[in-house]
């Protein structure tokens, strides 16, 4: 059972190194390239996301290991817990790896992590709208799709800015108390 555990922990110790390389070496949250910018989740929110999924569950092996359960009915409750540590830690990585937003002078290119890659004109957007339960951002497009850009991510006063230059007073009206959670003067009084 040591063996095993002791594995395990090897097992997620390398995987956590090699992720961390990884967000090392990944493309710069915030990317300004002409008349494109490019949003990702930055280095920490990434960094911390690997360490979730695998900081948490090698604790626990770890703690197995060397407070080892009396019996199996103490060793089951530990296995799912690490499980379930895992499971959040993994979808927090999807989420900080796979999110994308490239808005240019012609529309957005949106890459989510739960829907997939979508583009939209600047025509087609309705609304953007602000979320204090979620702290995001909510963009809305003809036809009842959305995309979400949450105010952790690097850069989203300039997304802001592109908002301002490209939609409507009406359109950005329920955006406004992300504006003063922002602590950004709103654009569009008089």
């Amino acid at each position: 059972m040591p063996l095993l555990v002791l594995a395990f922990v090897a097992l997620l110790g390398l995987g956590f190194v090699w992720l961390l390389f990884a967000v090392a070496r990944a493309a710069p949250p915030y990317r300004a390239d002409g008349g494109m910018v490019t949003f990702r989740h930055g280095a920490l929110l990434r960094a911390f996301a690997v360490l979730a999924f695998f900081g948490a569950p090698m604790l626990l092996g770890l703690w197995v290991l060397f407070f080892p359960p009396r019996s199996n009915a103490t060793l089951a409750p530990a296995i799912v817990t690490a499980a379930l540590l895992g499971l959040a830690g993994f979808l927090l990585v999807w989420e900080a790896f796979k999110f994308q937003l490239t808005i240019s002078p012609t529309g957005l290119e949106c890459r989510s992590p739960w829907k997939g890659r979508f583009s939209h004109a600047w025509e087609q957007v309705t609304a953007l709208e602000y979320s204090a339960v979620n702290a995001w951002f909510a963009i809305k497009f003809q036809g009842g799709g959305e995309f979400h850009v949450s105010t952790l991510v690097p850069g989203v006063s300039r997304f802001l800015e592109a908002c301002e230059g490209r939609l409507k007073s009406e359109q950005m009206a329920g955006a406004k108390r992300g504006y003063a959670w922002m602590r950004r003067k709103w654009p569009f009084e008089s």
